[in-house]
């Protein structure tokens, strides 16, 4: 794995970060469940990444393309002060055990404490066919970096 780089994501990667969330839906059982509308994704995508306020979005990458994507969506509920969720997480598989995870945690934890927030929650639901091997290593790499565990995400699909 040659040397990779994490940043900010601009206008231009928002067709990158579309190509690349196939992967994961390729990975994904949720990519057996639901069909990509294209449409849908780019002004998904393009919202997450031009709309400071409510998102940031952030890529890692190497000079062979994309590694890692995380979008963060920031909110307010009836607590005082702004929380965020991890809406997408997701490395490559050729990317992991390299860093990449790590570093996104790592910016997680530095974005806290920059904006002040009360909580990231980070909800570990790949929905891979592993028998959840992929999610216990993001709930124990998440909390390694002080995340802990609190409950139990469901979903109705």
């Amino acid at each position: 794995m040659s040397e990779y780089w994490l940043r900010k994501a601009e206008p231009f990667d928002v067709r990158r970060i579309y190509e690349f969330s196939k992967e994961y839906l390729l990975e994904s059982l949720q990519g057996k469940k639901f069909e990509l509308d294209e449409n849908t994704a780019l002004e998904t995508f393009n919202i997450a990444v031009q709309v400071p306020d409510m998102y940031e979005t952030y890529i890692a990458e190497s000079d062979k393309g994309l590694l890692g994507v995380m979008i963060l969506l920031f909110s307010s509920s009836f607590f005082k002060g702004e929380e965020c969720d991890v809406e997408f997480f997701y490395v490559a598989q050729n990317a992991r055990g390299t860093g990449v995870s790590r570093a996104l945690v790592e910016k997680c934890v530095e974005i806290k404490k920059d904006r002040g927030l009360n909580i990231i929650y980070a909800g570990c639901h790949s929905s891979f066919d592993d028998s959840g091997k992929n999610d216990k290593m993001f709930k124990n790499l998440f909390m390694k970096y002080g995340f802990e565990v609190t409950g139990t995400n469901l979903h109705l699909a």
